[in-house]
């Protein structure tokens, strides 16, 4: 089975806090909470791709929550789990 490399992604209100779902293959990619997280470099491809739904980063880090600010620790960081 081919991994969706998850290219097309937009935001999504998910509960009490915001997430991104890939428009490809319906998936939730990210969401900030607790330990799971959304890379700024992630926030800034949904901004690019859906200008009028969000204002991108001032940085674009694979390592930095876009929401909260937190370095992401790899081993929870989803978006690189699910594209490798």
């Amino acid at each position: 089975m081919v991994k969706c490399a998850h290219d097309h992604v937009r935001p999504e209100i998910c509960d009490q806090t915001l997430g991104v779902v890939c428009t490809d293959c319906n998936v939730l990619v990210a969401f900030c909470w607790s330990d799971d997280h959304i890379p700024e470099s992630l926030w800034n491809r949904v901004c690019t791709q859906r200008p009028d739904e969000g204002n991108p980063c001032e940085q674009n880090r694979d390592d930095h929550c876009a929401l909260c600010g937190e370095v992401i620790e790899q081993a929870t960081h989803r978006h690189s789990e699910e594209t490798t």
